[in-house]
């Protein structure tokens, strides 16, 4: 039985409220794991992969010399992350911070946590995106949340895995875990993420809450914009979501997403989850894909490029 909710039983679980600010580029969260020792061993300390920060350094940067340019259209632009509070236990946590570009987070556990224990740990935080069409920035058409909070970092065969966000190919390893995040954007924003919307989304003054819940997933990603359209197609047991701002190009990600996921479930298993959304997005790279949704580069959708938008999706 590999339901979603048996293979969620016992992971850790990431509960993250968020505050998005378009204006000032951030998003001010706070956040509590509570993390699962799932190893054969007492751990003394757990790591944290801090990706923001490696968009700290222009002499670090994480794209390829030759895509530079493209990356930094209006020249080089900081993100980071800075922390506010760590605390376990309504005690101040002891940690150090640091690696190649302060991208990793070492937390000194009190007492060691032994298998199968749980210890909670609370952050609060601020996100600063850059002026980048990557994984996490932002365009002229959305802001994208990928590799956007600490995440815990992997212990496997005796070591905790500690790599930096390299420059060429995807570096990022995470556990499989549980997530609840809810984000509060302007009321004319509209959120694209993985995991499922509750179908009720809260007002509050000039914003709307978004409450989503993500099962026994390995990452959170979440596309924000003022300009998306969305359409949806039923395939199986999982909605399809397209989010878009070009809409004949948007109309057509769907039918493609639909297809590849019918023929998919065909050839190698059903898909487990029961949403699944296809981003437009400003991004510079073809696609990139996170749990339940890829993003998919926005200049794909226009007529001469339908071709294209088809093989990325």
């Amino acid at each position: 039985d590999l339901s979603l909710n048996r293979v969620s039983e016992g992971l850790s679980q990431y509960c993250i409220s968020v505050r998005f600010n378009p204006e000032e580029k951030t998003a001010y969260c706070k956040q509590y794991i509570d993390y699962v020792n799932d190893t054969n061993e007492e751990l003394n300390e757990i790591y944290f992969h801090l990706y923001p920060n490696a968009f700290r350094h222009k002499d670090k940067p994480v794209f390829p010399p030759e895509e530079l340019e493209r990356a930094y259209p209006n020249g080089f632009s900081p993100g980071e992350i800075r922390f506010e509070n760590i605390s376990i236990k309504d005690k101040p946590a002891d940690f150090i911070i640091g690696g190649f570009s302060d991208n990793t987070l070492k937390i000194m556990l009190d007492e060691s946590l032994k298998p199968d224990e749980k210890i909670r740990i609370d952050m609060e935080y601020l996100v600063l995106l850059p002026n980048s069409p990557g994984r996490f920035g932002y365009g002229e058409n959305t802001f994208n949340f990928a590799n956007w909070y600490p995440i815990a970092c992997v212990y496997a065969d005796g070591q905790w895995h500690l790599d930096p966000y390299y420059a060429i190919g995807d570096p990022f390893y995470s556990n499989i875990s549980n997530y609840r995040v809810e984000i509060t954007a302007p009321k004319d924003y509209i959120i694209a993420a993985t995991g499922e919307m509750a179908e009720e989304i809260r007002e509050e003054g000039d914003n709307r809450v978004w409450n989503i819940a993500a099962k026994a997933v390995r990452d959170f990603a979440w596309i924000a914009s003022n300009k998306f359209k969305v359409s949806e197609k039923k395939v199986g047991s999982t909605t399809v979501y397209s989010y878009y701002y070009t809409p004949e190009g948007g109309k057509e990600a769907l039918d493609y997403a639909a297809s590849a996921l019918e023929i998919f479930n065909e050839l190698f298993g059903k898909y487990p989850y029961p949403q699944l959304s296809v981003v437009q997005a400003d991004f510079f790279i073809g696609g990139m894909e996170y749990p339940n949704l890829v993003m998919i580069d926005g200049s794909l959708y226009g007529e001469e490029s339908r071709d294209w938008l088809e093989l990325i999706t």
